[in-house]
């Protein structure tokens, strides 16, 4: 019951995209970063950030790089060496 509320893409983040309440990338850790300031501005403002794929190692590189883009971490899940995280807007 979601379709007419839901979209999914793999086109490269623009900002003629316009900015989502919700904004999913499961993601290897590296391509996170390389997109961290498309996926932040894609992000409305009070909206969330939800990034998964990300080994263990490299969660406090992730975790740095989007809160120098002014988002705030509000959750964090791991699951063995894996781990997702959720950002505010």
């Amino acid at each position: 019951g979601l379709a007419d509320r839901f979209g999914a893409t793999c086109r490269p983040l623009s900002p003629e995209m316009g900015v989502f309440d919700i904004v999913f990338a499961n993601l290897i850790a590296q391509v996170i970063l390389d997109m961290a300031a498309p996926l932040a501005s894609a992000t409305a403002r009070g909206g969330s950030l939800i990034l998964s794929g990300i080994l263990t190692c490299h969660k406090e590189e992730v975790k740095a790089a989007f809160i120098n883009l002014g988002m705030t971490l509000t959750d964090t899940r791991r699951d063995d060496s894996w781990v997702t995280m959720r950002f505010a807007g």
